[in-house]
């Protein structure tokens, strides 16, 4: 089934920098079949690896690429970008639990060897992510300022933010 973004959520989106809550990617079912896989994924972490190591994978995979190829992502995708875009890097990142773990304030693109920097990242939610367990602070977004502290003045947030949850096989899409 295509799933269309509206005018009003990409108008959302590129005043916002990201945009939520739009309808799970995947069924809680397809999610415990994507989550009963995982464990087989992590034992090809070679020693001192961890799941931050798990980056173009989708390239070998066929675990990941059907994760990352899911036309019901790109259907999404292609409402920000429009039709002709590649997905060109992944990554998969696990919180554990209890973990005090916190990525800084950031634009991805930044980060990223493309020009123009018009890009997307999607987040897909393996598990239900709330505030208790690490929702993900999206700040408003700020179009005069882009690199590594983007968002902040001086170490600080520079604008009100709003907490990102998302269930399970629910995902996000962040700004650039």
């Amino acid at each position: 089934m295509t799933q269309q973004l509206t005018q009003a959520q990409k108008d959302f989106y590129h005043e916002n920098g990201y945009l939520t809550g739009l309808p799970a990617i995947y069924s809680r079912n397809e999610m415990a079949d994507i989550n009963r896989e995982l464990p087989s994924l992590l034992k090809l972490l070679q020693p001192g690896e961890s799941s931050k190591d798990i980056r173009e994978w989708h390239e070998t995979s066929t675990y990941l690429y059907d994760i990352v190829m899911n036309p019901r992502i790109h259907d999404l995708v292609e409402g920000i970008l429009g039709p002709d875009f590649f997905a060109w890097a992944s990554s998969f990142f696990i919180k554990e639990p209890h973990s005090k773990a916190t990525v800084g304030w950031h634009q991805d693109a930044y980060y990223w060897p493309m020009t123009p920097q018009n890009s997307v990242t999607v987040w897909l939610a393996f598990d239900d992510v709330d505030q208790e367990n690490g929702a993900m602070q999206a700040p408003a977004l700020d179009r005069d300022r882009f690199g590594p502290d983007a968002g902040t003045r001086d170490g600080h947030v520079q604008r009100c933010c709003r907490r990102v949850a998302l269930p399970q096989g629910g995902r996000g899409f962040a700004a650039r």
